[in-house]
């Protein structure tokens, strides 16, 4: 039987989102948070840089310990399948062991004391024979959670593999990069 957060959860959740924050990411607790006959979160909450978020399933636990954390992962597994969001474990103290683990199986977390691993794709390349529908790039930026401009075609090309570069950048791949990392700016 899933639990509603009790005030300490709650007071924990709200120091790692400061957390969060203080790293860079917007980070907000969402308001309207969808129920599921199969699994109450503990929250879901929107993080991200810029205006574009990712929403994920909330996990709260304190006293993570590595004798607990596969009953967690479980916990988290089941939540975000019933909510069809991304898991985000939030506890006090991720130790590096167990950050080191949670890296490896690609598992986003966050905690209080300020470690966290939150992987979002930027861009999605999609390789392809024929050209992408709009449909079909609307759908993989809805499913993949990129914006829809960063859904880059990459076809074959004809002749040789030097065309490939001049084919991304017509893409726009060139200026998503440059608005991603900001190395380039129009004083060059």
């Amino acid at each position: 039987m899933d639990k509603i957060p009790t005030a300490p959860e709650k007071a924990l959740l709200r120091a790692a989102l400061a957390v969060a924050r203080d790293l860079g990411l917007n980070a907000q607790l969402e308001t309207h948070q969808p129920r599921c006959a199969t699994a109450l979160a503990d929250a879901i909450v929107n993080m991200g840089r810029g205006g574009e978020g990712q929403c994920y399933v909330v996990e709260v636990k304190r006293q993570l310990r590595p004798t607990n954390l596969g009953v967690a992962l479980h916990q988290l597994d089941r939540q975000a399948e019933a909510h069809g969001l991304p898991g985000l474990l939030v506890a006090d103290y991720v130790t590096p062991d167990m950050a080191d683990a949670l890296r490896e199986q690609g598992r986003a977390f966050l905690d209080a004391a300020g470690n966290a691993y939150i992987r979002q794709p930027d861009v999605l390349v999609c390789r392809t024979e024929r050209p992408l529908d709009p449909d079909l790039r609307a759908k993989l930026s809805m499913f993949c959670n990129v914006p829809q401009k960063a859904v880059i075609e990459c076809r074959d090309v004809a002749h040789s593999i030097y065309e490939l570069p001049l084919a991304l950048q017509k893409e726009g791949l060139d200026q998503l990069v440059r608005e991603r990392t900001g190395l380039f700016n129009d004083s060059f």
